[in-house]
């Protein structure tokens, strides 16, 4: 039986575009699902779907649809996955941080989007699975012994081998950044970082978008973590954030 494709949401104008990206994204597993909803009444764009009740990867034709991408103060719940597609010879971008997780240019590069997806899709992607038979590998890094230190009362364990944080004995279903940036945090117990350096680095000092997608991954992120009332992620007033355990 064919294994079911996940959906992605385009949004873009380009028909053209949509098939050629559920080409390029078919062996990754997902399907494109091609919208192009009509400006609101004054010029305002589409706004950013929830996390919650939106896809597991929206993908934003900038050249029609930047606004959805640009920081509202007013979104409180997080945005899903977000991959934005920006026109390489005509890039003009609004001042203020971008609402996206990666960006990538057109033209469209086959291996630049996949690239990008799998950032977008989880650590899972980048694990390395253990060979037949073999037993998984149980010592862990510096890093991660840092981390016991101050999670292991909270539940919460990082193996770097495996690219896996795990609550209670269960995985986290967490993307690529998610999982960067928690481990970063969980490393660092008790020290607070600024959105500047958290943002240069989980993303990279190149990264087009601004602070704003810190607080977003953030907030998914405590959603994953505090379902239990417990917060483990402290936000620092002015300043950032830091892990607590």
């Amino acid at each position: 039986m064919a294994r079911r494709r996940m959906e992605a949401l385009l949004l873009s104008r380009d028909a053209a575009l949509a098939d050629k990206l559920d080409g390029v994204l078919n062996s990754l597993g997902f399907s494109i699902v091609r919208n192009a909803p009509p400006h609101r009444a004054g010029g305002k764009p589409p706004r950013m779907p929830r996390a919650d009740a939106g896809p597991p990867l929206l993908i934003v034709d900038g050249r029609y649809y930047l606004g959805v991408c640009l920081s509202d103060p007013s979104v409180e719940a997080p945005a899903p996955p977000t991959l934005l597609l920006l026109d390489a010879g005509d890039i003009e971008i609004p001042a203020g941080p971008l609402m996206a997780d990666e960006v990538a240019y057109l033209p469209l590069r086959a291996e630049e989007v996949r690239l990008r997806v799998r950032n977008l899709s989880g650590p899972r992607v980048y694990g390395r699975p253990d060979p037949p038979g073999s037993a998984p590998s149980k010592a862990p890094s510096r890093g991660s012994a840092k981390a016991e230190v101050a999670a292991a009362a909270s539940g919460l364990r990082l193996d770097e081998e495996r690219y896996e944080i795990t609550l209670d004995g269960k995985p986290l279903d967490l993307a690529f950044r998610e999982y960067e940036l928690l481990k970063h945090l969980m490393t660092h117990p008790g020290r607070t970082f600024t959105r500047e350096h958290l943002l240069a680095r989980v993303w990279g000092e190149d990264y087009l978008g601004g602070t704003r997608t810190i607080d977003v991954h953030i907030r998914r992120l405590r959603i994953k973590l505090e379902a239990g009332g417990r917060g483990r992620i402290k936000t620092v007033r002015s300043v950032g954030y830091k892990f607590t355990g």
